[in-house]
């Protein structure tokens, strides 16, 4: 019965072993793949851009930027969540503190993530020797149906969660807060 035994255990490490390669071989011929599992994810964000410049104005004491657009270049150690990123931007400003809100979207690979953002820059932001904080909530489309990714920031570094299901209950704000 030992005997046995060990032939089959023998077997099921073996059989282990060889499949290990292919599964790593399969992976690396297709590096866009999305991985179809949970990951924390961290990186940076490495450089942003404006596509559009945000009108501005003053209201009530409040200085307003509205419905810039700016392209940024997310460094993640994730590909389904590295990238080229859209982010639409707004803001309020009560002195050297701004609160800032927008949508977001990422091609990966694979699929696109559309989601909405708020944060704060307080102190004028990291450009002023403040800083910024952002919590981004967004969904899955394309091969990431399905799934959701969760990120926050604190100037540039980013730490986020990538799982299956839906975002967590989440209102987006109006690009515009008379809307």
């Amino acid at each position: 019965m030992r005997r046995l035994w060990a032939a089959g255990a023998a077997i099921v490490v073996c059989l282990a072993l060889g499949g290990l390669p292919v599964l790593a071989q399969e992976a690396s011929e297709n590096p866009s793949a999305p991985l179809a599992e949970q990951a924390v994810v961290t990186g940076t964000q490495v450089d942003c851009n404006p596509v559009k410049m945000w009108t501005t104005g003053y209201e009530n004491g409040v200085s307003q930027r509205r419905d810039g657009v700016v392209a940024c270049e997310m460094a993640m150690d994730d590909p389904r969540v590295s990238g080229m990123a859209t982010v639409d931007y707004n803001s309020d400003g009560y002195g050297d503190d701004w609160v800032n809100w927008g949508t977001w979207e990422l091609a990966g690979p694979d699929g696109t993530w559309v989601g909405s953002w708020t944060g704060a820059e307080p102190g004028g932001g990291i450009y002023h020797g403040g800083s910024a904080l952002s919590l981004l909530v967004a969904a899955g489309t394309g091969a990431y149906e399905g799934w959701s990714y969760i990120a926050s920031g604190r100037d540039s570094g980013i730490v986020g969660l990538i799982y299956e299901g839906p975002p967590p209950p989440w209102v987006p704000l109006p690009s515009t807060p008379s809307e």
